[in-house]
């Protein structure tokens, strides 16, 4: 290491093969870029995603700890149940976090020097007075592959206004029942639009979700085209951005945090999505998100009434994205702040 520069350690899931990894690397690749730093990183599997050589992208000598006594400010770009303070270097935190949780009653960041987030209203998630937390302005993510210029032919349903959801059946199949009798019952006379399911699930779940389908069109007395079409995967990133890169809206009601990560590719790629700060607004029963625990609450989920108005917010050009700028790179933080 040059003597003559203080030295960080990253941790961050930079080789994963999802949005969570590429954002990882594109962080990581800028406090390198930045030339005022020395870095060495370690790279932490957070979900069992494939992994990619990042060899071409991060040199090899960036990945190797010669002496962690040296290191002079740890980063931990982690989803907070991954992360542990120390005592002999600076902590420094970029959470990966679930926007709809408030973490400001929790000592999730107490012993942090500084928290950095790339989103104001997480930020006011995750405020407390222990810990100093700044916004950075995240830029898009490294693309590893050329998935993010491909787009889906949907055919004769191209001219379509096309919504989408991508979930895990197993995990969500309450929501997903609710979800498409909501958009059954909203657009029952409007053949202009189509919901597109990317679903994760096993042969048996896909019977039951296509049989479902089939009992609320007959139940509303449905006939002619189909306005939900299933799409199968097993939560393949690629299919993920490509299936967003075809939307007009994306619907983004997940309760994880990797599923409102592509909350920021649409904002990247200039595509409407609908969170649960839309709905509400709308003066609706939805997600009491105090802490973890009420996540996985039966009661924690927005009422069908709701996701309707969201959805016909939506196709009305109701729902606007302002995008706050702070004109603060993370490489300048960390440079200021080491």
């Amino acid at each position: 290491m040059n003597n003559n520069k203080k030295n960080i350690l990253y941790l961050g899931p930079y080789k994963q093969v999802n949005y969570l990894g590429q954002c990882s690397l594109r962080n990581l690749y800028e406090i390198i870029q930045s030339g005022s730093v020395n870095v060495v990183s370690k790279h932490i599997s957070v979900d069992n995603s494939d992994l990619l050589d990042t060899s071409h992208i991060i040199p090899k000598q960036h990945e190797s700890i010669d002496n962690v006594l040296g290191i002079d400010m740890i980063i931990q770009n982690l989803p907070p149940s991954f992360m542990s303070s120390n005592f002999y270097a600076k902590n420094v935190a970029i959470p990966f976090v679930d926007p709809y949780i408030d973490y400001s009653n929790s000592n999730l960041f107490t012993n942090f020097d500084m928290v950095l987030i790339d989103d104001q209203y997480s930020r006011d998630k995750i405020k407390n007075k222990h810990t100093k937390v700044e916004v950075y302005d995240q830029r898009p993510p490294i693309v590893l592959n050329n998935c993010n210029t491909e787009k889906y032919n949907f055919g004769s349903y191209s001219n379509l206004y096309k919504f989408g959801f991508i979930v895990n059946y197993q995990k969500e199949i309450t929501f997903l029942q609710k979800l498409i009798q909501s958009f059954l019952t909203t657009f029952r006379a409007n053949n202009k639009v189509a919901l597109y399911l990317l679903v994760t699930s096993t042969d048996k779940e896909k019977a039951e979700l296509e049989s479902l389908y089939e009992d609320i069109k007959k139940s509303l007395g449905m006939t002619g085209y189909d306005k939900i079409i299933f799409m199968y995967n097993n939560c393949d990133h690629m299919d993920s951005i490509r299936l967003l890169n075809s939307l007009d809206c994306y619907i983004s009601l997940n309760s994880y945090t990797k599923y409102s990560m592509y909350e920021k590719y649409c904002t990247q790629i200039n595509c409407a999505y609908i969170t649960h700060r839309d709905i509400n607004c709308l003066n609706m029963p939805i997600m009491p998100t105090k802490t973890l625990t009420d996540l996985k609450s039966k009661y924690c989920s927005p009422t069908s009434e709701s996701i309707s108005q969201a959805l016909t917010q939506s196709i009305n050009n109701q729902i606007y994205r302002n995008n706050k700028h702070t004109n603060q790179t993370l490489s300048n933080i960390i440079c200021k702040i080491i």
